[in-house]
């Protein structure tokens, strides 16, 4: 690519910032594991609705004939995203 991201021209904070972004989902199957289960049920809705959120401007940002790939992985992304909130909203309260 030629230096140009979706928010301006690349610099070594927007790679780090990026690289956090890409890895608070590996981060949250590990705290989806540790974490007590209402913790665990919002930060779910939280992170997955902030993702869903991101990858819909993304995605709108990014169809193009050069970018089909990426606007098909982002599709995934919010579909599974979606998914994710969804399960957690009907997550049961309570627990036997």
């Amino acid at each position: 690519m030629n230096g140009i991201t979706g928010v301006g021209y690349t610099t070594p904070i927007k790679l780090l910032l990026f690289a956090i972004l890409m890895s608070i989902p590996s981060l949250m199957v590990f705290l989806s594991l540790i974490l007590e289960p209402i913790v665990s049920r919002w930060a779910n809705m939280i992170v997955g609705a902030f993702f869903t959120a991101i990858m819909t401007l993304v995605v709108a940002t990014s169809i193009d004939q050069w970018m089909l790939f990426y606007t098909y992985l982002g599709i995934v992304e919010i579909i599974i995203t979606s998914l994710i909130v969804f399960y957690a909203w009907r997550w049961p309260k309570n627990q036997a």
